[in-house]
């Protein structure tokens, strides 16, 4: 079953690139060279490709070729962006196929030779309107062309620049609310700043090989399953599926009574005098449509020949009516037409579920996916599962990496035991199948080459920034300091739960007070009744307040006992309050905040470092702004 897969998708690769009849399918160091991508033996696959391409000349040799700079783009991005270009080069020389070509175009960007990646895409679309990649690389054009613009700069610095269609560019992209921020003067500079910022920190973060690092490695690594399983999904099993209109007319006979429609009548009536008079249409303006059913009833079977829209007059149990017929419904079966699309959606979802399912399951089981223990208590074991073909060991660090990095919070405790750690651990191995396969005999990643870089750039930039302030802290001293000087800001102001009824007559205040004097229960159901406040007569007259809402009133309840029922004048009417709970003010001690001051401070001294550094990565890099209005000033 295993080589059945592998075999199948070889060939199903090697046909869309033209690979048809090479004698390099058959042989086994090429097999064997696939299965290393597999198992992520790169360097070996790697070698082994520029092997073949010395063995074999012509289609063969560029297909070897081909093979290697695949592998060295995706497995060592950025650094090898320049070898798999030359590879592919070479590679296209050999034989002038569509998928070579394209290829050229990604590792030409990659590599930022942006005008000659433009000029192969443009080719691409060209010569192969029909091809797999020609919506890709309609995209990647209309991407780079704004950094080919040869019109105008808006910066330059050492090793790049902006374009002023690149800003545009920008202020077209941001949500329409904000546009106009930027379409000054002032928010057209902040806008170019932070596209510069953006771009130098991901220079030099690779020039100080920040992402050597294998913390960052293994965050970007673990982005990209999630990127290449959902590409090839959209993309690849997507795109496959197709529904025949015979496929939906079958469904839809097959499930016409679901298609039926109700008889119904809906009309508008009117109480009408004069039997002579014949009204007009405005006399139905603003009246409710009414519904008449049931189907067999007498005035239905008066009206099912009515035109919609015409005016009737029918006595209706002694009373004269005016009728406005709106909509007739007949009964019958909606058209086809009307449900073609939503049946043929249906279809189409069921196939690719049950195309990608079948692909699932079927990796699973031909790569020997199997658990390592057969029951899951409490805790999770060390060693949880293992695909047998790739070496792969999921293990509890997996597990729990998986867990605390691609499952939202509110799911996590169901996959701490028991099926739950079944149902996450299959997950897990899926998305390593699909990744590996994708990546393997698809190549998803040339699909994806877009947001491949963006995930890149973002994991990229945000480790970056995190290295270079992850020693910053707050003393022990700071916060104590920032305590003493912000301790207005942890107060906490009094405070009264009460209930109350507010009225403005003093004799119903005065009947209220001795009855809730001696039955002071009722004051729920009698504030429902009496209080005035129509906001609190729902809770039964209850009520919060603190002395930042109303500082004279909480002194006022501050004298009251608790549980005990009084009446006072407040701003021209009566109140009858029964306080609950009363809490007076403090300050939160230096404990219960410290969290809170220490982020804080390390926030704001994150902020103002953060600020400093890119300040003066604009001077080393010789960051210089070329707007017109920068040029006047």
């Amino acid at each position: 079953m295993r080589r059945w897969i592998v075999l199948t998708s070889i060939l199903t690769i090697a046909g869309c690139m033209g690979g048809k009849g090479l004698r390099i399918l058959t042989d086994e160091e090429f097999k064997d060279a696939r299965r290393m991508e597999m198992r992520q033996e790169v360097d070996r696959a790697y070698s082994t490709y520029l092997l073949l391409s010395k063995k074999y000349g012509g289609p063969d040799r560029a297909f070897a070729l081909t093979g290697a700079a695949d592998v060295s783009f995706f497995y060592f991005y950025p650094d090898s962006n320049g070898r798999a270009f030359s590879l592919e080069e070479e590679a296209y020389k050999l034989d002038r196929k569509g998928d070579y070509l394209y290829r050229l175009g990604v590792f030409a960007e990659a590599s930022g030779n942006t005008e000659k990646a433009a000029e192969y895409y443009e080719k691409y679309v060209l010569e192969y309107p029909e091809g797999k990649y020609v919506q890709k690389a309609m995209e990647a054009v209309e991407r780079i062309f704004p950094l080919n613009y040869k019109e105008g700069d808006a910066a330059t610095f050492d090793g790049g620049r902006v374009t002023l269609m690149e800003l545009e560019k920008e202020i077209e992209a941001t949500p329409v609310f904000l546009r106009g921020k930027y379409q000054t003067p002032e928010g057209k500079r902040e806008l170019l700043r932070n596209i510069i910022e953006r771009k130098l920190i991901v220079m030099d973060a690779l020039n100080r090989k920040f992402h050597h690092s294998s913390t960052f490695q293994r965050k970007f690594r673990e982005d990209l399953k999630d990127l290449v399983a959902r590409t090839y999904f959209t993309e690849v099993i997507q795109k496959s599926v197709s529904v025949d209109s015979s496929e939906v007319d079958s469904l839809y006979r097959a499930h016409r009574e679901a298609f039926k429609l109700r008889p119904y009548i809906k009309a508008i009536f009117v109480a009408w005098e004069d039997s002579t008079k014949a009204p007009e249409d405005s006399v139905f303006k603003g009246k409710p449509p009414r519904t008449i059913l049931p189907k067999d009833s007498v005035l239905f079977n008066q009206l099912i020949d009515a035109q919609e829209g015409s005016i009737l007059i029918k006595r209706l149990r002694d009373t004269l009516f005016a009728i406005k017929v709106e909509k007739v419904q007949k009964g019958g079966y909606k058209p086809l037409s009307e449900v073609y699309i939503t049946l043929e959606n249906q279809l189409k979802n069921e196939k690719v579920r049950r195309k990608w399912e079948t692909l699932l399951d079927s990796l699973t089981r031909s790569y020997g996916f199997r658990f390592v223990v057969d029951t899951f208590g409490r805790q999770i074991p060390d060693t949880i599962a293992v695909i047998d073909s790739l070496g792969y060991w999921i293990t509890k660090d997996v597990y729990m990496y998986y867990l605390n990095n691609r499952v939202p919070p509110l799911y996590r405790k169901a996959f701490l035991e028991g099926e739950g750690i079944r149902r996450l651990t299959s997950m897990i191995a899926q998305r390593e199948l699909i990744y590996r396969y994708a990546s393997t005999y698809d190549r998803t990643f040339l699909r994806a080459y877009s947001d491949m870089k963006k995930i890149f750039e973002k994991d990229l930039s945000e480790f970056y920034k995190d290295s270079i302030l992850s020693s910053i802290t707050a003393t022990e001293e700071e916060i104590k300091n920032y305590y003493e000087t912000h301790k207005a800001n942890y107060s906490i102001p009094a405070s009264a739960r009460i209930r109350r009824i507010v009225v403005s007559d003093a004799g119903t205040a005065s009947k209220l007070y001795r009855l809730l004097r001696k039955n002071p229960e009722k004051m729920d159901s009698l504030a429902r009744i009496y209080t005035e406040i129509e906001t609190e007569r729902k809770s039964g007259g209850f009520k919060i307040v603190t002395s930042r809402q109303d500082a004279r009133y909480v002194e006022k309840l501050s004298r009251f006992r608790p549980g005990k029922v009084y009446r006072f004048k407040y701003d021209g009417k009566w109140h009858i309050v029964k306080v609950n709970e009363y809490n007076p003010s403090r300050v939160r001690p230096l404990e219960e905040v410290r969290r809170a001051i220490e982020r804080r401070i390390i926030a704001e001294k994150r902020n103002k470092a953060w600020k400093e550094y890119v300040d003066r990565m604009f001077q080393e890099y010789h960051v210089k702004i070329l707007l017109e209005e920068d040029k006047k000033g």
